[in-house]
């Protein structure tokens, strides 16, 4: 997606009337640019339904992005990673703070420099279910190809009720030597909640 379509899309988003736009200006008053990083400002109680409506016919007119296939292997050598800012390399943010039993976990990130795309892996999405005893338990990881320009990853939240925690991001390949590389995402928290009658 070029350059002028995806600023008309965050235009659309900004327009979007009630707490969205009070979000678009606070990001572009912290310098993010036309990515919107929802996470860094803090929502307005009063909830507008006609803006996320609006959001969500944005959103709806995005293609997601395609699943990794076959999946990317990380080598052997490596046991674990160490998580780091995926801001110095692409504008990203959290999926919404509540979702819907069976409607989608949306995380939006922005590639800008195409060469990027051939030093990365694709993007590694993982969800766990934090229990009401706190243990966490792995119930969803999948890999997505990554895109230039304005990318989608769209996960079906068909899980029971509760607290998750959403986690994504991917390696840089000269890093995949290490035992613990760091994996460039997010870590966000998302509580999936019935939905109204």
């Amino acid at each position: 997606m070029d350059r002028n379509i995806r600023q008309s899309v965050w235009r659309k988003i900004c327009e979007a009337g009630g707490w969205l736009s009070l979000v678009c200006q606070a990001v572009m008053m912290l310098g993010a640019g036309p990515a919107l990083r929802a996470q860094e400002v803090s929502q307005p109680p009063v909830e507008d339904t006609a803006g996320v409506s609006r959001l969500s016919d944005t959103l709806a007119s995005f293609t997601p992005n395609p699943v990794y296939s076959p999946p990317f292997i990380l080598p052997d050598t490596v046991e674990g990673y160490m998580l780091a800012n995926i801001g110095q390399f692409a504008p990203a943010g959290c999926p919404a703070a509540e979702i819907p039993v069976g409607a989608s976990i949306e995380i939006l990130f922005d590639i800008d420099d195409d060469s990027l795309l051939a030093a990365i892996t694709p993007m590694f999405v993982t969800v766990l279910q934090i229990r009401p005893d706190r243990t966490v338990v792995q119930i969803f990881r999948e890999q997505y190809r990554i895109l230039p320009g304005q990318n989608l990853i769209r996960v079906i939240a068909g899980f029971p009720p509760g607290e998750y925690q959403v986690i994504y991001g991917f390696y840089l390949t000269s890093q995949l030597k290490d035992k613990y590389p760091r994996l460039y995402g997010k870590r966000c928290r998302v509580k999936i909640v019935e939905r109204s009658p």
